[in-house]
């Protein structure tokens, strides 16, 4: 019965993610991003509610598992997701200062996921399989492209108006 229940919600999370898109056509965009800005840090809080307890058993021993590890990973990754969500809430209904996207709190929640990140990846081995490590220097010839490719835009397009201009018809309505 669990198994099938898992199962079920596997799929379920999967249909969701198909269908934002008709729910995104018919539903304005400012109400769809407070609606998802609101179900973010629900989401988020019960997220570190189950992972927390798991992670902080980790940093009270000294000497974290990976299990422990991947559960703070989560509950960081979380916790910066939530933040985000309630501050580009308030950001919106604050008619949207510049100072809210350049402040600390922004960078902060950047910087968690960050972190995170580096804790998933070292905490793969909890997983079945972990990743293995020809996927390992997959990951880390991607990131180093990624950040070369970035560094490449940086340089390449010093005023990207033009850009955002150019995505805005099939990014916002």
């Amino acid at each position: 019965m669990r198994v099938m229940i898992r199962r079920g919600i596997f799929w379920l999370g999967i249909a969701l993610v198909l269908a934002y898109w008709p729910i995104a056509v018919l539903v304005p965009g400012d109400v769809l991003g407070d609606i998802l800005r609101v179900l973010q840090a629900v989401a988020s809080v019960i997220v570190i509610a189950a992972y927390a307890p798991y992670g902080l058993d980790g940093i009270r021993s000294g000497h974290p598992t990976k299990a422990e590890q991947l559960a703070l990973a989560i509950t960081l990754g979380f916790a910066a997701v939530g933040v985000n969500g309630l501050w580009f809430l308030l950001w919106r209904w604050a008619d949207r200062p510049r100072w809210m996207t350049d402040s600390f709190v922004n960078h902060f929640t950047l910087w968690l996921v960050a972190v995170a990140s580096i804790l998933y990846i070292n905490a793969s081995s909890a997983l079945q399989g972990g990743i293995h490590s020809r996927k390992s220097i997959v990951i880390a010839a991607t990131v180093l492209l990624a950040m070369v490719a970035m560094m490449i835009a940086l340089l390449a397009v010093p005023d990207p108006r033009a850009f955002v201009e150019e995505m805005r018809p099939y990014l916002h309505r």
